[in-house]
């Protein structure tokens, strides 16, 4: 790394020179080599002020938010908070930038969260995981996605909402499932008899009104889960078979988010669930997740590809 700083700087290639800082600011704070991180961004941001860049100036405020939240002091940490916030906010902020800044400002979130108790925290948190879970969704990034619902269960659980906790579970599971995520859907299944297991333990933080850092580490809840997510690669999965010939417009399964092929069930209120997903949902607690009211499985949807052919046949009747 450092002889490609060096050509890069003798031959005058200054953008691809503060390419190479980035790149290896990112691995000294990996390391912990903070020292040399910090004097790296030094240089960074010598040659951001020469550039004049708006991409570059990004990737220099994104380093410097990386190396502040390393610190130990509340200011320096607050600091790459309000810098991250920025960066999540601006438009000329490409998809990376927003997701990783996502996932830092979530890991911040968490580490105050210990130390404060503050609920108001959690509910930042939350509004930001919802946010990854918008760009995984869109991205169709089904690993994030699962990760993210497995996140937001553990999020529950500190404030005692197991139902809540254990819709978010039940949902990652059937998305691993779907697109057959096999590495997430055992460790999903495990989270579930986990919670399944310590649901008398946690009636007792409850009683006992726990501090948020023991329901932290009833629920296994640290850095770390953010740390694998960003390290997942970005996913996106073609499931072959679902290249069907639909009427009107796609049914997405509200569990899964997939397509529904087969035999659905749909509640009153508009939300479709894919066989296996309103099975699950049985198991569970057999009501629509979307109004709260019982699902009736009595009455399935046909199969679309059973509503295309007839579609089909009724326009060839037409026709003749």
């Amino acid at each position: 790394m450092n002889l490609k700083i060096a050509l890069h700087r003798d031959v005058g290639r200054l953008r691809a020179l503060a390419n190479d800082y980035d790149f290896l600011i990112q691995i000294l704070i990996d390391k912990g080599d903070l020292k040399r991180a910090q004097a790296s961004l030094h240089d960074l941001e010598q040659l951001n002020s020469q550039l004049k860049d708006k991409q570059i100036n990004l990737t220099y405020l994104f380093d410097k938010a990386l190396v502040l939240k390393t610190s130990l002091r509340a200011r320096d940490r607050g600091e790459a908070e309000e810098i991250l916030t920025l960066l999540l906010e601006n438009e000329n902020s490409i998809y990376e930038t927003r997701y990783i800044a996502l996932i830092n400002l979530c890991e911040l979130l968490l580490t105050e969260l210990r130390m404060t108790n503050d609920l108001e925290v959690l509910a930042e948190l939350n509004q930001f995981i919802g946010q990854l879970l918008e760009i995984a969704e869109k991205s169709h990034s089904y690993l994030i996605l699962c990760e993210s619902y497995l996140l937001q269960a553990k999020l529950s659980l500190l404030t005692f909402n197991i139902k809540k906790a254990q819709r978010f579970l039940t949902q990652a599971h059937q998305i691993a499932e779907r697109f057959v995520i096999l590495q997430l859907t055992a460790k999903i299944s495990n989270e579930k008899e986990d919670l399944d297991k310590k649901l008398d333990l946690w009636e007792k933080l409850k009683e006992d009104n726990a501090p948020m850092s023991d329901r932290m580490e009833l629920a296994r809840l640290d850095e770390k889960i953010l740390r694998m997510i960003q390290k997942l690669t970005i996913v996106s999965v073609q499931v072959s078979e679902e290249k069907v010939v639909i009427s009107k417009e796609k049914k997405i399964c509200l569990v899964c988010r997939g397509e529904v092929l087969g035999f659905s069930y749909a509640c009153k209120c508009g939300a479709n669930y894919c066989e296996n997903c309103a099975r699950a949902l049985t198991n569970l607690e057999n009501v629509c997740w979307a109004c709260e009211t019982p699902i009736d499985y009595s009455k399935p949807v046909k199969p679309f590809k059973e509503e295309a052919e007839r579609i089909e046949i009724q326009e060839e009747t037409k026709k003749k």
